[in-house]
């Protein structure tokens, strides 16, 4: 069976903010954060396991590796003004009043 989680005062965190932080890592236990008995928000520790899907593959790391130069023998002075030209040209038919 599990244990609601602990719950405090809203001042309590403001007060004492890096205080109960260190609680929720220390105890790994969720606190509730309530003003006028309504609860505003829940703090939960992270677990020490990433889940599957956040784990990094070796595929996407050999990937993101590949990409990383690929624009290295590009020629930026030329890409800038290409981009300042095609801004001059307009696609759109003109506007007829």
């Amino acid at each position: 069976m599990q244990r609601s989680p602990a719950r405090i005062p809203l001042g309590e965190l403001v007060g004492h903010p890096a205080r109960v932080l260190d609680r929720v890592v220390r105890e790994r236990k969720p606190i509730l954060v309530e003003k006028r008995g309504k609860v505003l928000v829940l703090l939960t520790p992270i677990r020490a396991r990433l889940p599957k899907q956040l784990k990094k593959k070796s595929a996407d790391r050999k990937a993101f590796l590949a990409a990383a130069g690929s624009w290295q023998d590009l020629d930026t002075d030329n890409l800038i003004a290409d981009i300042y030209a095609s801004r001059e040209r307009s696609s759109r038919p003109p506007v007829q009043l």
